[in-house]
């Protein structure tokens, strides 16, 4: 060991004492009780902290001060704690070491070591020593990622993995069904993305539709309480893929294939229209399909409910590829029109296997926009509210717009008038989702006594984008007290 005059011979010896204590020692120099909640989860007092356990600090100088475990420093025999820094003289910054011992867990990180290790604990007393099925499952590591779902949930398989969260495959043990589970986990550590989450519960809740994926539960860790739960579980219906990985695979798309998906599509969209909710993030990648070739959108993260919203999506948000002109313009004032450019985005894709405005961004989508559909006439750019904008189209290059049918000659030729009045550069004259159905592409599938609209729109809710992230997860968790109830007790 390096001599330090700083450290007595005491504290030598007793540091070299550890160094050279068997491991089971020094599992204890470094393990910390566990809360009353694991406690009687895991039927364990105390365990070894590991990197991503989160404590809290329950003795000492920060005390009730809470965080994730992000180094365990076993040559001090100290933990640093994520946020909890200290200010040295010369200004900056230092982790401070915390002895395990002033510490309780709060949360375990369930790995296949850690797993075996609560099995151990419990070995040896009989049929309290081995772990139901449930509680496996409770500890399920899905690509990763800790699952703690409810009992009735069996998890199979991941089938995805994203920026909003990871998504796994399970049995729902009481229907009988195979259903998507998704956790999106420390959702409350980023306000946008928490807003984001309790906009689409509410959607989904509301909005009950043949087209539109199917929300059947939403719960917290079982272990979490009211106050502090930072996971959420969402439970979808299980589709087998969607459009995107369709487009881009060597599959068969027949003419058949592709009306059917766009009417379903339409009919999806005239339902959600009907209840003032703008999707406003519709791509194939959006777009669920079964064996079946039943199709539901999904993804309402971004939705807004009122045809007409000051909002402004931010660039990064959305692919610019199926963006609408009043959109790649940045006009406010925008609707249900730039969900339906959207559908002419996705048709024309169908037919054509490949994006129809694959802009590398916004002035080459619009150049490309103008290629198609032509450049809008002055009486269409007058419409346009932005000065900004209409100085800019009025300095573009005349073009007159290409004949859709020679991008696409094999099409069916309603196919091609459906198109070109869903890609029209003017929102106020681009056909709406209840005048698509009734369009001649679809007469083969167009009944208006299955086509189901909403009686009056949705309640507008601007007050998500300024609540407080107390509030929304206030919001949540009584979304989450609709499916189940016993959530109410928490």
């Amino acid at each position: 060991m390096k001599y330090s005059s700083t450290v007595t011979s005491s504290r030598r010896k007793c540091r070299k004492a550890h160094f050279t204590a068997p491991s089971s020692e020094r599992r204890k120099l470094m393990s910390a009780p566990v809360s009353t909640e694991l406690r009687n989860k895991y039927n364990v007092r105390s365990m070894p902290i590991r990197k991503d356990d989160e404590v809290t600090v329950v003795r000492g100088t920060f005390k009730n001060r809470e965080g994730k475990v992000v180094q365990v420093y076993r040559k001090k025999w100290v933990i640093h704690i994520e946020r909890l820094t200290r200010e040295k003289t010369n200004g900056v910054s230092v982790p401070v070491g915390i002895d395990a011992s002033k510490v309780v867990i709060t949360k375990l990180k369930i790995d296949k070591d850690r797993k075996a290790l609560l099995e151990r604990k419990r070995g040896g007393k009989g049929d309290k020593g081995k772990f139901t099925e449930q509680e496996i499952q409770a500890m399920e590591n899905v690509s990763g990622v800790l699952f703690e779902c409810l009992s009735r949930y069996s998890l199979i398989r991941p089938i995805g993995k994203g920026a909003y969260g990871t998504v796994c495959s399970a049995d729902d043990l009481i229907t009988n069904e195979r259903v998507a589970i998704k956790k999106i986990g420390n959702v409350f550590d980023s306000p946008l993305d928490a807003r984001r989450t309790l906009r689409e519960i509410r959607l989904l809740c509301r909005l009950r539709h043949e087209n539109i994926v199917g929300l059947r539960d939403v719960f917290p860790p079982p272990a979490a309480s009211a106050g502090n739960f930072q996971d959420i579980y969402m439970v979808y219906d299980l589709l087998d893929t969607d459009l995107h990985q369709i487009i881009r695979s060597p599959q068969l798309l027949s003419p058949d294939h592709v009306k059917f998906m766009a009417y379903q599509l339409v009919r999806g969209l005239a339902f959600l229209h009907s209840a003032g909710v703008v999707h406003r993030d519709l791509k194939p990648s959006n777009l669920l399909l079964n064996a079946n070739c039943d199709l539901r959108i999904c993804d309402f993260g971004l939705a807004r409910t009122g045809v007409d919203t000051d909002a402004v999506m931010p660039e990064y948000v959305v692919t610019r590829w199926y963006r609408a002109p009043e959109l790649l313009l940045s006009c406010t004032g925008y609707g249900a029109p730039i969900d339906m450019w959207s559908v002419g985005c996705i048709v024309a894709e169908m037919l054509g296997r490949k994006p129809l405005f694959p802009g590398r961004d916004y002035i080459h989508t619009l150049n490309l926009v103008c290629k198609v559909v032509g450049t809008p006439t002055p009486a269409e750019i007058s419409r346009f509210p932005s000065e900004k904008a209409q100085h800019y189209l009025h300095s573009m290059p005349p073009q007159q717009p290409t004949q859709l049918q020679q991008l696409f000659p094999e099409a069916d030729p309603r196919a091609i008038d459906l198109l070109s009045r869903l890609l029209t550069f003017d929102p106020h004259e681009r056909i709406t989702a209840v005048q698509a159905l009734s369009h001649p592409y679809f007469t083969e599938l167009h009944d208006p006594t299955d086509e189901p609209l909403v009686p009056a729109p949705l309640p507008s809710d601007p007050e998500i984008d300024i609540m407080p992230i107390v509030q929304v997860r206030d919001e949540v968790l009584k979304e989450m007290i609709q499916y189940n109830p016993d959530l109410e007790y928490m």
